[in-house]
Order: structure tokens, then C-alpha cells, then sequence
């Protein structure tokens, strides 16, 4: 059980630091699939910031949940 945690929050750490390292292309992954025309539409940079932040927070707690365990 703590393997599949552990595996868990490793997937979720990772996913947080492709949203720190590009925003751009997480969205894409995300949300621009339910777009018509998803290579037209562009992340605005409050969005890409707050994309960053979340990104960031989501990293922070996987890891400090990593070494509690």
C-alpha cells in the first residue's frame, strides 16, 4: 500500500513540475483538448503565472507528503 503512495505522489510531484516548467504545454495537455482548435488558442501569461503557483504548491506538497512518509 505505501508503494502505491509512493508511486502516487511521485506521478503528482512530476505532473507539478512540468506545470513550474512549462505552463504552456500543460495546459495544452489539460485544457486544450476541449478546444476546437486547440493550437490557436494561447495561455495568457496571468494564466500561465497562475498555472506556475499551483504548479509550485502541488510540488511542494508531494514532496513534503514524500518525506513524511
Amino acid at each position: 500500500m505505501t508503494a502505491l503512495l509512493v508511486l502516487l505522489l511521485l506521478i503528482i510531484a512530476a505532473m507539478g513540475a512540468w506545470s513550474l516548467i512549462d505552463p504552456q504545454a500543460a495546459w495544452r495537455a489539460s485544457q486544450g483538448r476541449l478546444l476546437r482548435n486547440p493550437s490557436a488558442a494561447q495561455l495568457t501569461k496571468g494564466g500561465a503565472l497562475m498555472q506556475r503557483v499551483i504548479g509550485a504548491v502541488v510540488l511542494v506538497v508531494s514532496v513534503v507528503t514524500l518525506l513524511r512518509l
